[in-house]
């Protein structure tokens, strides 16, 4: 009996849209958009990105490195 309350909340429209589908499209959004930004993140954290305008010292030849 819950069940059929639950699916008909669902699909029961809020505005112009159901619930359903706006829960699958934030989903779907939510995704996409951690996607491209850990995609961005791993990109830009790169030296060549970095490099690419910026002129860097590399990191053995400062002070603070501690090689073995």
């Amino acid at each position: 009996m819950k069940i059929k309350k639950w699916v008909g909340f669902l699909r029961k429209p809020s505005g112009t849209l159901s619930v359903g589908f706006l829960i699958v499209a934030g989903v779907v959004a939510g995704l996409l958009l951690k996607t491209g930004f850990d995609t961005s993140l791993s990109v830009t954290s790169s030296d060549e990105f970095c490099t690419s305008c910026h002129e860097m010292a590399s990191s053995k030849d400062t002070a603070s490195y501690i090689g073995c």
